[in-house]
């Protein structure tokens, strides 16, 4: 058995989320890298392949939180070298599947194992693939599970002249269901890439070799019982081999990515529709003559854009470099391109994380230093529009001619399947921190608004960057984190005035969102929108959802509904009984007259006061002369709480 294998894993310092931090850095001084991510079940899984500390190298699955915190770490292996190969989700947990370097069996070279860990971290089942006789190689390349809760594992032979794919579909709890061989009537060998469920059928994509040594892309899709319904290759007119890593499904068939050249490498996308039929291709170059290499992952965004993963090299070799992340639009055109890292950083998976997120994952080389150490990315999706800084530059890749020969049919099947036995062992290890690779930014900010509301200027949930100060080649940024919560919305009110002064006033209030309160003017919130036995006076109205978000209406008015009377009459002749013109209201405060006027027939102006509603009278007289009997015309305002009432009335003078 191997000696206990000590992996350095990093436990996320500092804040929740990304902290400090760009890129996370995982690993020791041995070789580590970060293959395969799914986001499953609100957390991360990565997958990495790291090499023990005495020989061979084992498959580790580390499980995240959506903040990046790491809940479990589990690392298992064999006798020999276990080489992970692909991760998928499957009902509470994952399926790692991989392969084994001469598992200790000498009539064994390689062999498949797929494993199924529970959320917990615990190995549910095993499952292992490959004949013993004839010196026989398999190689796993792809697992993923069908709408229906199976599981496909697609495979292929790695030694002698004939090298057919292996295709096998199981039951959930990893039961064989069918096995086939994958052949093509003029391929030598098929070296499958990806595979996935999409449009009801399975699709497979990958490299192969025709007799003259020609390699050529090739796309197939299966039906559910295994067999071909549609077989796509094509080589360029050059004879540059050309090869595909990853299918991104779209709303309508898939797009296929790949890469095409060998002295230097270039980008290849296919698009093909949901029956397989190729319908655009286009070939992205670096302008600086770099290698450009598909990655796995990518996905088509919500306004039918497609993030896609590659990796630049320099063209002098080595295994250092740069991640890019491509948006792609719907015509092929290449909309933006950033460089991820400092130019020493690997891209091998990239897939849609939670919030507004994209996450990767792959491996990164400190300076100096021989030995790589994986990686965990999780950046905003709209990652184009953050400003630039030391891990992320704008990239500039320009569309290159492509002429290709194209052809179809001529694939097989015939039926195969090989299971084998073998025992995979937990391997010790021992987490330490490992130092992050990131700008000097500043700590990350978490916050929530609510509808219609702004933080720092950003209205929108997800994750925002924006630059705070400088400091030398890094931009010195600051994360924040948003979330916006739901807000309620009030439709209108209705509102009952009070008789006069009393308390009988109402307000019924119109209002959208679920299990609102409401509360006036600081009292208690009540679920009934509306509110009784109301005095005159100005409210404040409030209606609140449980995530705390509120509407608010200021100056909600209760007015007094309260008459004002005018006798119709009154004769000053001095006897005690009617010898003055008063206005009456039977509102118990005071109400004040803001103005008072009698004008005689001929319109002349014979009083005129304001003040006090009881201070307001009119004793007949002009001057101190009484006036002549007969009709004069009354016009006056009076204020009473929160309402203004006029009164234009005729009044007889008697004797």
């Amino acid at each position: 058995m191997k000696a206990p294998l000590l992996i350095s894993l990093l436990f996320f310092c500092g804040l929740p989320g990304f902290g400090q931090t760009d890129i996370q850095v995982l690993g020791t001084e041995r070789p580590e890298t970060g293959q395969r991510i799914v986001w499953h079940n609100n957390a991360f899984y990565l997958l990495l392949q790291v090499q023990a500390e005495i020989g061979g190298e084992n498959a580790v699955l580390l499980k995240l939180d959506s903040s990046g915190n790491m809940l479990w770490a589990r690392a298992v292996g064999t006798p020999g070298r276990d080489l992970v190969n692909d991760l998928a989700p499957h009902q509470d947990g994952v399926l790692v599947l991989g392969r084994m370097v001469e598992p200790g069996n000498p009539n064994v070279i390689d062999d498949v194992f797929l494993h199924y860990f529970e959320s917990d971290g615990t190995i549910g089942w095993s499952r292992y693939f490959g004949r013993t006789t004839g010196g026989d190689d398999e190689h796993a390349d792809a697992v993923f599970t069908t709408e229906s809760g199976n599981i496909v594992v697609v495979m292929h032979e790695a030694v002698g002249q004939d090298r057919p794919a292996y295709v096998t579909l199981l039951q959930d709890n990893g039961s064989p269901i069918w096995g086939t061989q994958l052949r093509h009537e003029s391929l030598d060998w098929i070296f499958p890439a990806h595979g996935l469920e999409h449009d009801g059928r399975f699709w497979i994509a990958g490299a192969a070799s025709l007799a003259d040594g020609t390699e050529e892309a090739f796309w197939v899709t299966l039906n559910t019982a295994g067999q071909p319904l549609s077989w796509y290759s094509m080589t360029v007119t050059d004879n540059q081999p050309c090869s595909f890593r990853q299918i991104i499904p779209l709303e309508e068939g898939c797009l296929l990515v790949g890469t095409v050249g060998v002295d230097t490498p270039d980008l290849l996308l296919v698009w093909a529709d949901e029956n397989g039929n190729q319908v655009l291709t286009r070939r992205f170059h670096d302008p600086e003559g770099a290698n450009l290499l598909a990655a796995s992952g990518g996905y088509q965004r919500a306004d039918g854009r497609v993030v896609v993963a590659a990796n630049r090299f320099e063209a002098s070799g080595g295994v250092e470099g740069t991640g890019l992340w491509l948006l792609i639009e719907e015509g092929g055109t290449l909309a933006e391109c950033r460089r991820i890292g400092q130019g020493k950083e690997v891209i091998l998976q990239l897939i849609p994380g939670p919030a507004g997120t994209i996450a990767a994952t792959g491996s990164t080389f400190s300076v100096g230093s021989t030995a790589g150490d994986a990686a965990f990315l999780q950046w905003p999706e709209n990652w184009w529009e953050a400003p630039e800084n030391c891990l992320s530059l704008s990239g500039q890749l320009e569309p290159a001619a492509i002429a290709w020969n194209s052809r179809s049919g001529g694939a097989f099947t015939q039926p195969w399947l090989a299971e084998a036995n073998h025992q995979m062992v937990d391997v010790p290890y021992f987490p330490d921190e490992k130092s992050p690779l990131c700008c000097p930014d500043k700590d990350t900010l978490y916050a929530s608004i609510c509808a219609g509301e702004a933080f720092e200027g950003f209205t929108t949930a997800g994750m925002h960057r924006y630059q705070i100060d400088s400091a030398g080649d890094c931009g010195l940024d600051r994360l924040l984190v948003l979330e916006v919560k739901d807000t309620a919305e009030v439709l209108g009110l209705e509102v009952e005035p009070s008789d006069c002064d009393q308390p009988n006033g109402e307000i019924c209030v119109a209002a959208v969102g679920d299990s609102l309160q409401f509360s006036l003017s600081g009292g208690p919130f009540q679920a009934e929108p509306k509110f009784e036995a109301l005095s005159p006076g100005v409210y404040t109205l409030v209606a609140e959802l449980p995530n705390g978000c509120t509407a608010r209406v200021d100056s909600v008015v209760v007015a007094a509904d309260c008459p004002v009377y005018l006798p119709t009459a009154f004769s000053p002749n001095g006897d005690g009984r009617n010898d003055v013109l008063q206005l009456y209201t039977p509102l118990s405060g005071n109400a004040e007259v803001l103005i008072f006027q009698v004008f005689d027939r001929y319109g002349g102006l014979v009083y005129e006061a304001a003040g006090p509603l009881s201070a307001v009278q009119w004793d007949g007289r002009v001057n101190g002369q009484l006036v002549n009997p007969g009709v004069y015309t009354c016009v006056g305002l009076v204020q009473l709480p929160l309402k203004k009432v006029e009164i234009t009335q005729a009044v007889t003078v008697t004797r």
